[in-house]
């Protein structure tokens, strides 16, 4: 009678096989596990002197996107994502009052470490007004990285006042 059979164990990749046993047999089969991919680091501030980031999120993906792995940075910024079959992946951080940072990793079975730095987030808010002081609504307002790439935009609202998050430059 065929079956399938599934060993798992933490931190190794779950090996299977298809059986065919007869009844009354007895069956030996020896399976060798595959380490999973763990990755344990650090995830910082690009201002505040660098300073570790305690609950940050570290997200690890797989090329169609979907999160194969997360965890949350302890008190110290550290965080150890595990489970992970082996592989290429996207490793992000996202972290309040900062922008997200993101990496590619490879995960191989053996432990390995990284640090992600995480640019701060600014708020850049003003008015924009005609010649005589009138409030002009309506106004497109874009913010563009030294080398010309734009970082943020944002509409004037009715009073003219226009405010949005863009990174420190």
């Amino acid at each position: 009678c065929p079956s399938d059979l599934i060993v798992t164990a933490p931190g190794h990749e779950p090996p299977a096989a298809a059986l065919l046993t007869q009844s009354g047999g007895a069956l030996v089969r020896d399976f060798t596990l595959a380490g999973s991919g763990a990755l344990s680091g650090i995830v910082r501030s690009a201002g505040q002197g660098g300073v570790a980031l305690a609950g940050a999120k570290v997200v690890v993906s797989d090329r169609s996107g979907r999160v194969v792995a997360s965890a949350v940075t302890s008190g110290d910024g550290a965080f150890t994502v595990e489970g992970a079959p082996a592989g290429r992946y996207a490793l992000t951080a996202t972290a309040s009052g900062h922008l997200p940072a993101r990496r590619d990793v490879e995960l191989n079975g053996h432990a390995g470490t990284t640090q992600l730095t995480l640019p701060l987030e600014r708020e850049a808010h003003g008015f924009v007004r005609a010649p005589g002081g009138a409030p002009m609504p309506g106004i497109s307002v874009t913010a563009a990285s030294a080398s010309g790439e734009i970082v943020a935009s944002a509409t004037t609202d009715a009073v003219a006042q226009a405010g949005q998050p863009v990174p420190a430059v």
